[in-house]
C-alpha cells in the first residue's frame, strides 16, 4: 500500500508499523509491527479517525503479549495492557466497539501510518468462468468449505458462485435452524437436513455453499443428495486427506495435484529446467515422494487423477461426456424400438395367419448384426451447438411421460411394420397366382390347406416363401436406414439437423443395404428350385413395388410431424426445468 502521507515532525522519534487488514469479516483487524523506539510526542490524527470509522480495529485485542522476539518497547507493552484492559472492560458489559474504538483512536495518535496490508485467498484464475458455464448447462456447482460463514462467503462470492438470500447452509452446529439477515430461515446442521427437506421444503437441495463442514458431514450430504436423485460429481485436492470420503460417496469424482509456487519463484536466481521460463518454474514447485504416495492413496476412489501439467478444460469433458451420453440413451431407444417392431411384426403375421414371415436365420441376421449397425451410428452424431445450453433431465424422469412414449412409437415404427406386412402378402398371393392361379389373399393355394403346413408353402413352394421373406426383410432395413436419421437430433428436423453430417451413417447405410443384399442372394440360391421356375423379384406385384417405393416419402413426413410436436414439450419442459434450477423459493420465502 501507499504512505498517508504525512511526515513526522522533525527531531522527534515514532513507532512505525505496518496495518494488516484480511479481506474476509471475521479476521479483520490490525497487526502492529515496531521496529523502534519512540518518545511521547503526538502525531497526526486525521489517520487515527479514519480506521475507527471503518471499522478496522475490531480485533485489535486478539494477541494481548506479543512474543518477546518482536522487540516490544516498555511503551508497546503499556499499549498492550491497555488494550487488554479494554477486553475486561467489554467482559463486564461494557460495549465491545465503542470501547476498542476509543482505546484504538488513543494508540493510533501517537503513530505514523505508513502502509496498509490486505491478505486473502485466491481462487483458480479460471474457477468463475467454470462457475458460470455450470450453471447455464444446468449443472449446480455447490462448495463445501471447512471455514466459518463470513469467511467462506467472502471466499465463494469471488468463486462466482451465489452467496444471497436462501444460498448457505452451515453443516457445523446441532441448532434447529439458523435466521440469516435476510430473515432466510434454513437448517443447521446435518442432522437437521433431512427433517427440512421431509417436512419443510427442497431448499437444502438448491444452495451452493455449505459452511462449517467436516468430512463425515461432506459425506452425509452428498448421501443426501443422492438420494434426492441427484447425481453428484465431486472435486478436490489429491493432497488433502479429508476429501477421500467425499471421492468415495459421489458417483463420479476427480483429483487435482495442488499447484503449489515456491518461494524463489520471483527470484531470478530461482532454480529452473533447461528452457524453462520463470513462469513455468514457479508453476513446477517440488513434490516429495511422500506427498506422491499420499496423493496415490487419496485418488483411488477417483475416476480422474489430473496431473498439475495435463491440458485439462473441464467443460469440455462435461460436454464430451453429455453427448456420449445423449447419443448412447438414443441407439439404446432405437434398439428397443426396432425390437419392439420386430416382434410386433411376427405377432400380427400369426394373427392374419400368414405363414413365417421370417425364418430363424432372416431373424438373427437383422436384429443381431444390422440393426446394431444402424444404431452405432447414433454414436458417431455430431454434437448440437446448444448441449451445453440445456437442462438435464433428472435421473428418475427418463421417461417422463409413458402415454406420450407409446404414442410416439406407434407413429414413428408401427406404419413402417404394416407396409412390411402388406408387401410380404402382395408378394405371396403373386408368387401363388404364377403356379396356381386359384389363391386365397392370406391362405394361400386353395386345395391344399390341410396337406401341407404354413399354407401350402413349405413343400414345393418353398423357394417362394423364402423369397418374400427375403424381399420383407430387404424393405425392413431399409426403412430402418431411414428411421435411424430421425434419431441423430431428439426434436430438430432433418433440415436444421441435417444427417449429412454423420460421416458413420453414411458409410453404414451402403453397407448394410449391400449385406442384406448378399443375404438375400445367398439366402434364395440355397432353396431348392420349383419345377415352374425359380421366383424373383421380377415376380412381384406392381402395387407392391409402388407401395414399398412410396412409403419413405409418408415415413419422413410422419417423422417429421412427431419430433415437431416433440419439440413444443421439449422447450416446455427446459424452461420449466430453468425456473426450478435457478429458483430457490421455499416454506420460509418473503414472496
Amino acid at each position: 500500500g501507499a504512505g498517508a502521507g504525512v511526515e513526522a515532525p522533525p527531531r522527534q522519534s515514532k513507532t512505525r508499523f505496518f496495518i494488516g487488514l484480511d479481506d474476509d469479516e471475521d479476521r479483520s483487524g490490525m497487526i502492529t509491527f515496531p521496529h523502534s523506539r519512540s518518545s511521547a510526542s503526538a502525531g497526526p490524527a486525521h489517520a487515527a479517525d479514519e480506521f475507527p470509522r471503518r471499522g478496522y480495529s475490531a480485533d485489535l485485542a486478539h494477541d494481548p503479549q506479543p512474543p518477546a522476539a518482536m522487540g516490544l518497547s516498555p511503551r508497546s507493552r503499556r499499549r498492550t495492557a491497555a488494550i487488554a484492559d479494554a477486553r475486561r472492560t467489554n467482559s463486564v458489559g461494557a460495549k465491545p466497539q465503542a470501547v476498542i474504538n476509543a482505546r484504538a483512536e488513543q494508540l493510533l495518535r501517537e503513530e505514523v501510518f505508513l502502509a496498509l496490508l490486505s491478505v486473502q485467498d485466491q481462487p483458480y484464475h479460471d474457477i468463475g468462468q467454470l462457475s458460470e458455464d455450470m450453471n447455464d448447462a444446468g449443472i449446480r456447482v455447490v462448495f463445501f468449505s471447512s471455514e466459518n460463514e463470513s469467511r467462506s462467503v467472502s471466499f465463494a462470492r469471488r468463486m462466482g458462485l451465489e452467496t444471497g438470500w436462501n444460498c448457505m447452509i452451515s453443516l457445523g452446529s446441532e441448532d434447529k435452524c439458523t435466521v440469516a439477515a435476510n430473515k432466510a430461515k434454513l437448517p443447521r446442521g446435518i442432522a437437521n437436513v433431512r427433517p427440512h427437506l421431509q417436512n419443510v421444503d427442497d431448499v437444502p437441495l438448491l444452495v451452493s455453499l455449505f459452511v462449517d463442514c467436516t468430512p463425515r458431514a461432506t459425506q452425509e450430504m452428498l448421501l443426501i443428495f443422492q438420494e434426492y436423485h441427484k447425481i453428484v460429481c465431486c472435486m478436490g485436492s489429491s493432497l488433502n486427506s479429508m476429501s477421500s470420503l467425499a471421492f468415495a460417496q459421489a458417483d463420479v469424482s476427480l483429483c487435482f495435484d495442488p499447484v503449489r509456487v515456491p518461494l524463489c519463484a520471483g527470484s531470478a536466481g530461482c532454480p529452473r529446467p533447461m528452457g524453462a521460463s520463470l513462469a513455468e518454474a514457479a508453476g513446477r514447485a517440488h513434490i516429495t515422494p511422500a506427498e506422491k504416495v499420499a496423493s496415490y492413496f487419496n485418488s483411488l476412489c477417483c475416476t480422474y487423477h489430473l496431473h498439475r501439467e495435463a491440458n485439462f478444460r473441464f467443460v469440455l469433458l462435461v460436454q464430451q461426456s453429455r453427448v456420449l451420453t445423449t447419443n448412447m440413451q438414443r441407439a439404446f431407444l432405437y434398439l428397443l424400438w426396432v425390437e419392439l417392431a420386430l416382434s410386433f411384426m411376427v405377432l400380427v403375421s400369426y394373427m392374419v395367419l400368414l405363414p413365417p414371415i421370417v425364418n430363424g436365420e432372416q431373424l438373427l441376421f437383422v436384429a443381431a448384426l444390422q440393426v446394431p449397425m444402424l444404431a452405432a451410428s447414433i454414436l458417431w452424431a455430431p454434437p448440437d451447438a446448444s448441449t451445453m445450453k440445456l437442462m438435464p433431465v433428472p435421473q428418475c424422469h427418463h421417461i417422463p411421460n409413458v402415454a406420450r412414449f407409446g404414442v410416439y412409437f406407434l407413429l414413428r415404427m408401427i406404419p413402417s411394420t404394416i407396409v412390411c406386412l402388406i408387401v410380404f402378402a402382395l408378394c405371396l398371393h403373386s408368387f401363388c397366382e404364377r403356379d396356381h392361379g386359384d389363391c386365397h389373399a392370406l391362405l394361400g393355394p386353395r386345395g391344399t390347406h390341410g396337406t401341407q403346413a404354413w399354407n401350402g408353402w413349405a413343400g414345393p413352394n418353398l423357394q417362394g416363401l423364402v423369397t418374400a421373406q427375403n424381399i420383407l426383410c430387404w424393405l425392413f432395413v431399409a426403412y430402418q436406414s431411414i428411421t435411424v436419421a430421425s434419431f441423430f437430433h431428439e426434436t430438430l428436423s432433418l433440415r436444421a439437423y441435417s444427417p449429412l453430417k454423420n460421416k458413420i451413417w453414411l458409410a453404414m447405410v451402403p453397407l448394410v443395404l449391400g449385406l442384406q443384399t448378399l443375404f438375400y442372394a445367398v439366402s434364395v440360391r440355397t432353396v431348392g428350385t420349383p419345377a415352374v421356375g425359380a421366383f424373383t423379384l421380377s415376380d412381384a406385384p406392381v402395387a407392391a413395388i409402388a407401395l414399398a417405393a412410396a412409403w419413405p416419402v409418408a415415413m419422413v413426413a410422419v417423422h417429421e410431424a412427431v419430433k415437431h410436436n416433440q419439440h413444443k414439450h421439449f422447450v416446455r419442459e427446459q424452461k420449466r426445468a430453468r425456473i426450478n434450477f435457478g429458483t430457490k423459493l421455499g416454506m420460509h420465502s418473503p414472496v
